[in-house]
This record gives structure tokens, sequence and C-alpha cells, in this order.
């Protein structure tokens, strides 16, 4: 039986895929050819990759895939061999790129908000009331926190 919390992980990080997708990714990977609507979707093999390496720490694509096949089948009928995963998960490098480009922008804004937030108000960096912006002025870098 699997853990309810490692399920509402997973179905987070899909609908998070999902979202980055339908928003940024969808332009990089378009598919031209006769297979442009698979059944097992490019969402999917992301968030099989973002999971198994969150959860787990499985950074080879065959033990992601093997993780897979083992544990949460059931949540992925239609998952392919693994060569079609290995050339799915090729072709989507240009995604991926762009994803961890967006999710280390995120996690560094969250984070320098936080560190100077808490430093200098000590308060909590919240997502929809301030963000930082950095000015290199000469040799040193100045914070400047704006509310939005």
């Amino acid at each position: 039986m699997i853990n309810q919390d490692i399920t509402s992980k997973l179905v987070k990080i899909y609908f998070f895929v999902c979202e980055k997708y339908k928003n940024e990714l969808q332009y990089c990977c378009q598919r031209f050819r006769y297979n442009n609507t698979p059944e097992f979707t490019d969402h999917e093999i992301m968030t099989i990759c973002l999971f198994s390496v969150h959860l787990e720490q499985r950074f080879r694509i065959k033990q992601m895939y093997n993780f897979i096949k083992n544990y949460f089948f059931i949540w992925f009928p239609k998952l392919p061999s693994y060569v079609a995963f290995n050339i799915r998960i090729n072709n989507l490098c240009e995604a991926f790129r762009i994803l961890s480009d967006s999710l280390l922008k995120e996690f560094v804004l969250s984070m320098l908000a936080n560190i100077v937030l808490v430093c200098v108000f000590g308060e909590q960096y919240d997502s929809g009331v301030h963000f930082v912006k950095t000015f290199k002025n000469g040799g040193e870098r100045t914070i400047k926190i704006i509310k939005r």
C-alpha cells in the first residue's frame, strides 16, 4: 500500500508540471510527426523524473523507470517500454532545461527574499507581497525590497 502523503506529492508534482507545460514548455517540445498526441504524455514523463528524483533520489533513467514500474504502475498504466521511455526523455531535454531554469530562478528569488526579510525585518517571505531586486553599484550589490 502506498502512503497517502506520497501519492499527494505525486499529484502535486503532476499538476505543477501540467501548469508549467501549458504556460511555457509546450512551445519547446511540440510534435510535428504522426504521433503528436501519444497515450503516455510529456507531462507524465516529466512528473516521473521529478517525482523519482525528489522522493527516492533516483538520478538514472533506468532507476526512475524501474521505480515507477515496480511501485507506481497503477498511476501510470500506459507506461511504455524502457527504450521508448528513454527516447522520450531525450526528446524532452529542452523542456527539462527550461523547467530547471524556471525552478532555479523561483527558488533563488524566494531564498534571497527570505534571507533579506528575516535579517532586516524579522519577517518570512510572502510571495504575493514582496520581491527582491539587486543592483550592482560599482563593486557592491544593493538589495532593494519592493512591494507589489
